[in-house]
């Protein structure tokens, strides 16, 4: 970086910056830690966080903008605003260390067609989710968070393997009459350079465009498959519906992997499956925001996996449903085995948490076993509503769950939690 680009460089996104001079001899120690660093980072790092460097004998007028008193200086900017100066230690783990405890932000990553057509994009070894789109289209704009959510989710869950590119129709017109869309917004999946299958859900519904782009890494294509002649859909009113099975018709890639039940389907899906693992939650808690992907990726791993389903309960729209589990707080994660409740997991948000569990849970089918822990996280399995101070589990007078919660603010992946009355525990 350099007095002409700062300014445009530093405002997108999240960078971790040294200012230095080349004849400082500190400066030069932490020269080649400071590449490693770069170096080491994976993709999804990358696409979180910038390493870059200014060089004070040339850049003078940054240096003196950023009021930089020694050398070498490390800040941390996010989004053009200076978070605050790095004072740890200069080594590489101690900097990976603290760089690993931001909240996950990824830079823009959304990618716009640039070229004449889409086969710079294609790749005969990979897979694009392609977005076509009109800017002026309401549809269009009313989705777009859904699709910056879907681009960042892609970009840092392994599992999906897949690039994700948005095509402007209206800079693009002859691009999109290729691709035979017919309307706006449209989702096509690409596996190589062919069409693979068209997403005919709801383009604002996270869940089902990600249950979407999974089910496709199953599917494989058919050499004499005449799809790509097909009409294209995917726009307005294309929402998907739910039928008696709390199961939802995506594309055409089947059912959905997180099951969304009702007062109208709960108790024939628990009828029929012997594990049900519910969340309950409520669209505007920004930790059931942060849960979603994590939760849709964990009904991916179980896919397979006789008698268990995963599922969500949506309370702004089902109270009474919410009210008959005894929901407090949001996000709540239950495990019913055999339609009774058996648990309500407290550990961490992370996928592999969350799957160890369900897996010692079934391993054990339910019996047998009084906690099973998680990282440091600790599962209530029998019932404790004696208000102790044995950290068992159970509810304390406000209905908060104090079973191994995460209610602190140490980014320690263990997630948060929304009480009914508006309080908010992070």
């Amino acid at each position: 970086m350099n007095d002409g680009n700062f300014h445009k460089l530093v405002t997108d996104g999240r960078h971790f910056i040294k200012f230095f001079v080349p004849r400082c001899s500190h400066c030069k120690q932490l020269e080649p830690i400071w590449k490693n660093l770069a170096d080491s980072l994976d993709q999804v790092e990358r696409s979180a966080v910038t390493i870059a460097q200014v060089d004070c004998t040339e850049s003078i007028e940054t240096c003196r903008e950023n009021d930089i008193k020694g050398y070498p200086t490390i800040i941390l900017y996010d989004d053009g605003s200076r978070v605050g100066a790095y004072t740890g230690a200069r080594d590489l783990i101690s900097m990976k260390n603290y760089l690993s405890t931001l909240p996950f932000k990824p830079k823009n990553l959304i990618v716009e067609l640039t070229g004449p057509d889409l086969s710079g994009y294609l790749d005969p070894r990979g897979s694009v989710i392609v977005r076509f789109y009109d800017p002026h289209c309401p549809n269009c704009k009313d989705s777009f968070s859904v699709w910056k959510d879907v681009v960042a989710t892609v970009s840092r869950t392994e599992s999906y393997k897949a690039e994700t590119l948005q095509v402007n129709c209206k800079e693009h017109d002859d691009v999109c009459k290729t691709a035979n869309v017919l309307q706006v917004p449209t989702i096509i999946f690409y596996k190589g350079t062919k069409k693979l299958d068209i997403y005919r859900g709801s383009h604002k519904s996270l869940s089902d465009l990600l249950s979407f782009i999974h089910q496709l890494h199953d599917k494989t294509i058919d050499d004499d498959d005449d799809d790509d002649d097909d009409d294209v859909g995917g726009g307005h009113g294309n929402d998907a519906d739910d039928d008696e099975g709390g199961e939802t018709r995506v594309g055409v890639s089947g059912n959905k992997l997180v099951r969304t039940l009702d007062m109208r389907t709960v108790d024939g899906q628990l009828a029929t499956s012997k594990y049900v693992f519910i969340k309950f939650y409520v669209p505007w808690c920004e930790f059931c925001k942060h849960l979603s992907p994590t939760w849709m990726e964990l009904a991916f791993r179980s896919r397979k996996v006789k008698n268990v389903v995963i599922a969500e309960v949506n309370c702004a729209d089902q109270k009474h449903l919410c009210d008959r589990y005894d929901i407090r707080g949001y996000p709540t994660m239950l495990l019913i085995l055999n339609g009774k409740t058996l648990d309500m997991y407290t550990g961490s948000h992370e996928v592999s948490d969350l799957h160890d569990y369900l897996v010692m849970m079934m391993k054990y089918d339910g019996s047998n076993i009084s906690h099973y822990s998680v990282g440091e996280k600790r599962i209530n399995v029998s019932d404790d509503d004696d208000n102790d101070d044995d950290d068992d589990g159970g509810y304390d007078n406000d209905y908060r769950y104090f079973g191994g919660s995460d209610d602190d603010d140490d980014d320690d992946g263990g997630g948060g939690y929304h009480y009914r009355d508006g309080r908010n525990e992070l």
